[in-house]
């Protein structure tokens, strides 16, 4: 369960990483805000600033360091999980190290996240989809968890994942508000219905500024006709592995997603709005339902 607290006026999202004021964030709509036990004022020349995320393994810090904001990771039980060195891929931390004999790591703070954001146009939510796509490809197959929303960061030069440490549990299972298939959160392995999955969970992220949980909105925010976008991504997110498309074909889809569909198709567009919004309706209250259960 998410947690925050602050030593100051302002608190900051654990989802988005935005501010929150009046006790709700006002991007995402995240909303708990329970206490936090007291934590160190300084971590190694790193003011604490707030306490955006903490869970039995982790916590997730805004620091400060000579007038500049940073993103500190700090794993609190290194024993109950598995550390793995991060590739050369992603935005790596600018500082890392052990303190009360617990690793940490440092980053910049970051501009936004996926989910900092109302959302973007299908061309552009592709775009920053492409800038990150190799650095998830490698920390899945290096046996990295799929990320969760604030990993996915934006910075000047461009949309960006978090990498270093690989925290993976021991049960490989993906923490809670990852961008992981219900199967996955089920304990289900990695497999390439999953990775369609967390790709059509990016796409949809960046698109609607939102989670794919509960009532789904269409990505393209078309009121009418869904296009070829809006399909792929409901295809790619099916509760049942077996009903998603298949990698290979979300890939030459996606070549084509940005596509204009003809004027003497129109009849055939309204046919697949319909069923379009049905889907998304359908994989909304889905997936859902899963996380319900869990």
């Amino acid at each position: 369960m998410k947690v925050s607290s602050t030593t100051s006026q302002v608190e900051y999202c654990p989802v988005c990483l935005h501010g929150i004021q009046k006790g709700q964030c006002g991007v995402c709509g995240w909303v708990q805000l329970d206490p936090l036990d007291p934590f160190e004022e300084e971590i190694d020349g790193y003011r604490i600033h707030s306490c955006l995320y903490r869970s039995p393994q982790e916590e997730l810090l805004r620091v400060q360091r000579e007038g500049s904001p940073y993103l500190l990771r700090r794993l609190i039980k290194p024993k109950e999980i598995e550390i793995e060195e991060g590739g050369a891929y992603g935005t790596p931390p600018v500082c890392e190290g052990y303190f009360a004999g617990t690793p940490y790591m440092v980053w910049p703070w970051p501009k936004t996240t996926a989910l900092s954001r109302k959302g973007m146009s299908p061309r552009r939510a592709v775009a920053a989809f492409n800038a990150i796509r190799e650095s998830l490809i490698c920390r899945l197959e290096r046996g990295g968890v799929e990320p969760q929303p604030w990993e996915v960061v934006q910075y000047e030069e461009g949309w960006s994942l978090l990498t270093g440490w690989e925290r993976v549990a021991l049960d490989r299972l993906p923490p809670p508000g990852a961008l992981a298939s219900p199967e996955r959160f089920r304990g289900g392995a990695r497999s390439r219905e999953s990775r369609v999955f967390t790709f059509g969970a990016l796409l949809y992220t960046f698109a609607t500024g939102d989670l794919p949980q509960g009532l789904l909105s269409v990505p393209s925010k078309k009121r009418y006709n869904p296009d070829r976008f809006d399909l792929l991504v409901a295809r790619a997110l099916r509760v049942k592995p077996k009903d998603r498309i298949s990698l290979e074909d979300f890939d030459k889809s996606l070549a084509s997603a940005l596509g204009v569909q003809s004027p003497g198709r129109a009849l055939l567009q309204y046919v697949g709005a319909a069923l379009g919004l049905l889907l998304l309706v359908g994989i909304g209250y889905g997936v859902s339902a899963v996380l319900r259960s869990l």
